[in-house]
Order: structure tokens, then C-alpha cells, then sequence
């Protein structure tokens, strides 16, 4: 999945310390994943809630970052495998319409400087929804292509600790501590990896990646453990 509008999440990651890691376990988890309906959607977040529905294939949807607190809302385009942010919020009742379309005056030129940057987003806000097989789905492929090469050189997430993004995942799999246990063995060890008192192993991983289906990139990342 491709997503757009970066900046929203590395400036809340700023703001909100309490939920960088989910914000980065999101962003590793959505962008892995190509999702052709809201049901592949579901699989993987279960606690997210479609908004609203629209024409040419797309929802809006509320994901949950942290329980009853902070709620990431995106547009998802599942033709275009495009997601466009569009905010961070303690109250998803803000996010429940999608943008009126207007026939824009698209301009595409080269994303050179932020506020070239800030002028393709207006442009993107505008034709989104576009249907496929007409001009406006072409300006929006190519403004699509411009937007995420600028914010992959300026705003790329870095990869999550790893037991964030474990604690991340069971929580929106509401999985416990238990379940972690019958896949890696016991409860007893689960509770220590989850302790930051046991390291991953690669046999976790592979185990992790295999079954439970969280990326790869997530889990590898070294990180701080007790010895």
C-alpha cells in the first residue's frame, strides 16, 4: 500500500511520544500489505471502522492507534493501492464526510521544495476520488508517483522496536499473552520477550512472521534487552 501525506505522521510522532511506536508500527504493517477490499483491511485490523464508502473503489476509515485515545483516519483508494492520510485524532466524529469533488486546474510539475509539496497535496485532495480511464486518474497517478518519492526522501519511517510492534499487533488481534505463549512455547517465555527480559530469536521470528504475519522489518531491528 502506498501511503501519502507522511508529514501527519512524523510530526504527531513528535507531538505524541506516547504513540510514536504505534504510529511507526502502522505505518510498516499498512505499507506491506495490499489490500483489495475492506475485508483484507479487516484481517489485518480488526479494530479498525470503515467511516464511508465511496464511487471508484475506496473507503474511509478509522484505524485505532491507542485504546480509546488516538485514532489515525485515512482514505483508501484500493484500485491505486494509495492511502492519503488525513489526520490524527482523539475524537473520529471530525473525519466522517470525504472531500467534495471540484475540477481542479492541475499544474503537474516537479516536487522540488515544501511548498511545491504543499500545492501537489491540494491538487491530490481535489481529484480524489478520480475513476480509472480518465484524465484525472492519469494527473493522479503521476501526482501519486512525485508526492511519495519527495516524502520517501524526507519523511521515511524508521522501523519500530520490535516488541512495540509485537504489543502493537496482539493488541489489535486482541491476542494474550497466552496465544503469544502457544506459538513460541510457553506463557512463562512469552511474558519475558514481552519483559524486554528475553530476545527475540530467529526462530521467534520466523514463527512470528509465519503465522501472526507481521512483517519481517518489524521484528529484525535490534534493540535493548535485560541480560
Amino acid at each position: 500500500m502506498r501511503i501519502l501525506k507522511r508529514i501527519i505522521l512524523n510530526d504527531c510522532a513528535q507531538k505524541y511520544n506516547e504513540i510514536e511506536a504505534a504510529l511507526k508500527v502502522w505505518f510498516w504493517q499498512a505499507s506491506k500489505n495490499n489490500w483489495l477490499s475492506s475485508n483484507d483491511l479487516l484481517n489485518l485490523f480488526p479494530k479498525a471502522k470503515i467511516l464511508e464508502k465511496s464511487f471508484f473503489g475506496q473507503d474511509q476509515v478509522c484505524f485505532e492507534l491507542k485504546s480509546n485515545s488516538y485514532y489515525l483516519i485515512a482514505v483508501i483508494h484500493y484500485p491505486s493501492q494509495c492511502l492519503l492520510l488525513k489526520g490524527i485524532t482523539s475524537d473520529p466524529k471530525f473525519y466522517t464526510s470525504f472531500s467534495t469533488f471540484k475540477e481542479p486546474a492541475v499544474n503537474i510539475k516537479p516536487i522540488r521544495s515544501h511548498k511545491d509539496y504543499e500545492k501537489a497535496l491540494a491538487v491530490i485532495d481535489e481529484i480524489w476520488p478520480a475513476e480509472e480511464d480518465t484524465e484525472e486518474y492519469e494527473h493522479f497517478e503521476v501526482l501519486v508517483n512525485l508526492i511519495e518519492s519527495y516524502e520517501q526522501k524526507h519523511w521515511n519511517m524508521e522501523f519500530p522496536d520490535p516488541i512495540s510492534a509485537l504489543q502493537f499487533y496482539m493488541n489489535q488481534q486482541d491476542k494474550s499473552v497466552d496465544d503469544l505463549g502457544a506459538l513460541l512455547g510457553s506463557a512463562h517465555l512469552a511474558l519475558r520477550v514481552l519483559s524486554y527480559d528475553e530476545p527475540l530469536t530467529l526462530s521467534m521470528i520466523n514463527q512470528l512472521c509465519a503465522v501472526w504475519k507481521i512483517p519481517a522489518e518489524c521484528l529484525i531491528k535490534p534493540y535493548q534487552y535485560s541480560v
